[in-house]
């Protein structure tokens, strides 16, 4: 897993090495809520 910021508190997980998943990206908010999805 590679993680890196992205725009203001956006955070992106990226998958990048797995013999069981593919490559793929999740984008997601770390707020006072806890864990979120990112609010256009």
């Amino acid at each position: 897993l590679a993680l890196r910021k992205g725009r203001g508190e956006e955070r992106i997980c990226k998958v990048i090495s797995s013999p069981c998943l593919a490559e793929a990206e999740a984008h997601f908010q770390i707020s006072t809520e806890g864990v979120t999805d990112v609010k256009d």
